[in-house]
């Protein structure tokens, strides 16, 4: 019997940053996919961005409050950063669509935008499932996987770049490079611009695993 009791309510909070996450990344889709609503979409990400920052906050203050925790100290400041960090490079991603005055569909910044929705998602799904570590190093694989699909788009945007192209014509749900003769290459990459610092690279599949060491007190 313990006689005191480890605070689980940390589990609650890195919950709470998940769902702040894919919230951030649904929107910043759905900035993409209807720019003509990007003021009210920028406020919406902003709002949910100081969210996360007040969970964060409380996440350290329950660190230096807490006697025993779940996790190592170390391991739930990186884990409650990181999370915190995705959302904060969402809300900056938004404010730089609107300070380039982004009003038009940008395709290859719509694909990106739906990779990271999916990504976020298995990053919430690995938050959730913690405790069990072999569930954890399957969703990792799958957010690494992800990444990898959102560097095929990036790659294709910079390559149309480099070669002159026009824009690439992105089929639906697709992320192959196909030069089409609708508009300058040059004109859409501010859109993908925007997206180019990806949220995924600022989580990584260590985010999950913590550190080498880490593990769920019993």
């Amino acid at each position: 019997m313990r006689l005191i009791p480890k605070d689980e309510g940390f589990f609650e909070m890195f919950d709470g940053l998940a769902v702040r996450m894919t919230r951030s990344a649904t929107l910043l889709n759905q900035l993409f996919t209807d720019p003509g609503q990007l003021d009210r979409y920028v406020a919406q990400i902003k709002e949910i961005e100081h969210e996360a920052d007040e969970i964060t906050h409380e996440i350290m203050n329950r660190i230096d409050r807490s006697f025993v925790t779940p996790l190592d100290r170390e391991d739930i400041h990186l884990l409650a950063t990181r999370l915190d960090n995705v959302v904060d490079l969402m809300d900056g991603t938004a404010r730089r669509a609107k300070m380039f005055h982004i009003h038009d569909r940008k395709e290859p910044a719509k694909e990106l935008t739906r990779v990271l929705v999916a990504a976020t998602e298995q990053i919430a799904l690995g938050v959730a499932s913690l405790k069990d570590a072999r569930q954890v190093q399957l969703i990792g694989r799958e957010v690494k996987r992800l990444e990898e699909e959102l560097a095929v788009v990036c790659r294709a945007v910079e390559a149309c770049k480099v070669a002159g192209n026009k824009v690439a014509d992105w089929g639906a749900g697709s992320s192959r490079f196909r030069p089409s003769e609708r508009s300058d290459c040059k004109f859409d990459l501010c859109a993908w611009s925007t997206v180019r610092p990806s949220p995924v690279h600022a989580w990584s599949t260590r985010s999950l695993q913590l550190s080498p060491t880490a593990k769920i007190r019993s």
